[in-house]
């Protein structure tokens, strides 16, 4: 049988690093008594007490009900019975291959003595009775055996088959149970045979047994699981193993191996690298878990005590994390990227560095990787896209793991400059519907809505983190509240919000504020340094002190204190605000002042910006005007010229996108898109004039397709040739707009199966195949 399991690399860590194994009665199917007989399931059980019994009139009883009966008439007998038919001659040698796990605790719903015998011969460990003898505390050799049910090596115990035994074993011995719980937090445990119809079970693994600490890892095996089967377990928090016990047990002889040996860690990552280590817990201040549900950046008590909930991309990348696969992860803004990269990197075992960074440079990935010799390192990057170099540098080490995180839309534009078939790419906006149960349960009901409102989605879109607590909160929306709050400010002290617009506004051109750009964007309304400190404690709730790797000694740093408060309020300013922010910032603030300009500029003329701020397009048309005095950039044009067709100013884009294609040679593929684009968008809804119109929308689809063939960034351009297609097909609707969406089909589907994270492809491919159909 074809063993199938989930997160199957984690599955074998744990194989390998240490695991409870909790074996039911289908376990010892493949072990034989003295008179050659399989062991029996419960169900085989049943039928044989039935005839041993002669209690052919109580067929319809369960087993328990049957032990119960025969137990208070034929007890001896009883016991007889079940210590012959449970004592082991012998088994399959493929139970042996359980010896080469690093297995730390047996639990067992089983009465018989399998295990015993199975390590009788163990040259690596031995079975530690705990009825017995107690815990082995110390011995690395010894595995601790716990019988749930009684064990026919122990003379004149009881063993529980009856109804009422099995229904009071929890209040009968609740410690046992609780030491079960006490195992599967520790480590990862693989139930096998068992099918958690035991109330006793059930009980110790519910949360409210488990004062709401979480598990590590749970796999059980199902033998041909109906779809039913998968989702209950799948509701308990189990992964699935599909297979049935010999080809388990099969699998793991031929897959569960040590751990391979890795280059010691002999260095603390902390004195290597102090500005990368995970703080150590209780280092850091804690704060009211609501406070993260109001939009405010997650921090590490809240990971460490694990209060947020881990939605179901935790185990997906933990298992990549596992394979020692480079991984990139993509969401939409405020889908919980950055949760997700805390809890992994506080929650993933791994022998080696563990260092989280928000951005790195080129030249730091390398003075890292000098650092860490030949030590191995899993490393956490966030906002990667800034400086894809660096995710090169560190991916192509093969001492490191690189977990690398950031917005889709932001690695869209530099996706060409990875080699993909060495990087996994997972894809975390969307929430399934045990994620959407769990967070809204996590929302205090202090600000928690009556009952679960689903946000408002598009057709066959799952809602993200966020957008669920948004939706679900009595408290006033993210945008609401800071809407009130700009409004105060800038009624009472204008220059105190005019330095929050600001500090929002460079926060999402990916660089913080330095103590020198403050300044000078205030110096017409403060005198000295005194000043401005006054002015950013009057921002404490909003602007925190910045310690990332734009930081330097010299001066202090500040940056918003969420990227979602960093973004309600730029959406929640008024035009006219952020209109004065921008001009005095770009007229106050010298380039030479901006920590990182390179990255800064590449966003701060984005024409969604300009669209913000200027509603008059002569008067945006200005700002860019000006700007390009200092910066005489064909990408500033390409951002005018946008800007400019947002206004549905169609024919003052189209010069400045020809100015910026003529400017750049026709050499960036980037720009000749828009130009594509502007001209197809100038003409799209124009009067038909002798086939001119139609003849410039062929133009544009031309321009579309000789990017696509000849740029390597071609899912950025199969997008936009889509989305011209299915206009130009609804404007014409014959053969040659036929021909555009089967074009487009074709290179969507090319686009899907290397580029599965990306949203637009396959939104525009359904849309493309409908027109098709």
């Amino acid at each position: 049988m074809l063993v199938k399991i989930q997160n199957e690399n984690t599955f074998l860590r744990a194989c390998a690093e240490g695991l409870n194994l909790f074996a039911g009665s289908g376990f010892s199917v493949l072990a034989q008594d003295y008179s050659g007989r399989n062991l029996p399931t419960g169900s085989q059980l049943q039928t044989e007490l039935i005839t041993r019994f002669s209690l052919d009139s109580t067929e319809d009883l369960t087993l328990p009900q049957l032990c119960t009966i025969i137990e208070s008439e034929r007890r001896d007998e009883l016991y007889s019975f079940l210590r012959e038919r449970f004592t082991v001659k012998s088994f399959d040698p493929a139970y042996l291959s359980i010896d080469s796990l690093l297995i730390k605790s047996i639990f067992t719903t089983n009465v018989d003595d399998l295990f015993f015998k199975i390590y009788a011969e163990s040259k690596n460990c031995y079975l530690n009775d705990m009825s017995i003898r107690g815990p082995s505390l110390t011995d690395r050799s010894a595995i601790d055996f716990i019988a749930l049910h009684g064990s026919i090596v122990h003379t004149g115990e009881s063993l529980v088959f009856g109804a009422s035994d099995i229904a009071a074993s929890f209040s009968a011995d609740p410690d046992k149970w609780y030491l079960l719980t006490e195992k599967i937090q520790k480590r990862p445990t693989l139930f096998c045979g068992y099918s958690l119809a035991d109330a006793g079970t059930l009980q110790a693994l519910n949360p409210r047994t488990t004062k709401g600490r979480v598990h590590q890892d749970k796999w059980i095996a199902l033998n041909e699981p109906t779809q039913g089967d998968i989702r209950y377990f799948g509701a308990l928090g189990f992964q699935i193993i599909e297979s049935d016990t010999l080809s388990l047990l099969d699998y793991i002889r031929s897959n569960a191996q040590p751990t391979e040996p890795t280059t010691p860690k002999t260095r603390s990552t902390a004195h290597i690298f102090p500005e990368y280590a995970l703080p150590a817990p209780g280092s850091v201040p804690v704060r009211p878990i609501l406070d993260f549900c109001l939009g405010n950046s997650p921090t590490w008590p809240d990971i460490y005590t694990a209060r947020i909930p881990r939605t179901h991309h935790f185990a997906r990348v933990q298992n990549l994390i596992n394979a020692k696969q480079n991984t990139i992860v993509l969401g939409m803004p405020a889908c919980g990227k950055t949760t997700l990269m805390m809890q992994l990197a506080s929650q993933s075992q791994f022998e080696g560095h563990k260092i989280v960074c928000n951005y790195l440079t080129e030249a730091r990935a390398r003075l890292i990787i000098r650092k860490l010799e030949s030590e191995h390192a899993l490393i956490f990057v966030d906002d990667f896209a800034d400086a894809i170099e660096s995710f090169n540098v560190l991916s192509s080490n093969r001492n490191v793991t690189v977990i690398a995180f950031d917005r889709d839309l932001n690695f869209e534009s530099v996706s060409h400059r990875i080699d993909k078939s060495t990087v996994q790419i997972v894809e975390v906006s969307e929430l399934n519907a045990r994620d959407i149960q769990d967070v809204f349960s996590f929302i205090p009901s202090r600000i928690r809505g009556d009952s679960y409102s689903a946000p408002r989605m598009g057709e066959g879109v799952e809602p993200s983190l966020f957008e669920v607590i948004e939706s679900n909160i009595t408290e006033a929306k993210l945008n609401e509240r800071f809407r009130d709050v700009l409004r105060e400010l800038e009624k009472d002290e204008e220059h105190i919000h005019d330095l929050l617009v600001m500090c929002c506004y460079v926060h999402s051109c990916r660089t913080p504020v330095s103590f020198d750009m403050a300044m000078a964007f205030m110096r017409s309304v403060i005198s000295d340094y005194d000043e401005l400190y006054i002015c950013f404690d009057k921002l404490k709730s909003l602007v925190v002190d910045y310690g990332g790797e734009f930081a330097d000694s010299e001066q202090d740093h500040f940056t918003p204190r969420s990227s979602l408060v960093s973004e309600a309020i730029l959406k929640q300013v008024s035009a006219a605000s952020f209109q004065r922010v921008l001009i005095r910032f770009h007229s106050e603030v010298s380039s030479l002042r901006i920590c990182r300009f390179d990255i800064f500029r590449r966003r701060a003329f984005d024409a969604k910006f300009i669209e913000m701020a200027f509603r008059s397009w002569q008067e945006g048309m200005e700002f860019y005007e000006r700007q390009y005095q200092y910066d005489r950039s064909p990408y500033l044009r390409q951002q005018g010229a946008l800007y400019l067709a947002h206004k549905r100013r169609y024919m003052e884009a189209f010069q400045w996108i020809d100015e910026a294609v003529s400017q750049s040679e026709y050499k960036v593929p980037s720009i000749r898109n828009t130009h594509a684009i502007i001209l197809f968008n100038a003409n799209v809804n124009a009067l038909e004039s002798d086939g001119t119109k139609r003849n410039m929308l062929d133009r544009s689809m031309g321009i579309l397709a000789e990017c696509y063939k000849s740029d390597s960034r071609k899912v950025y351009h199969a997008v936009t040739f889509a989305d011209q297609s299915i206009q130009y097909f609804d404007l014409y609707a014959d053969q040659p707009a036929q021909k555009y969406l089967e074009t487009s089909a074709k290179w969507l589907r090319d686009e899907a199966r290397t580029n599965a994270w990306n949203r637009s492809v396959l939104r525009l491919l359904r849309q493309v195949e409908r027109r098709l159909q």
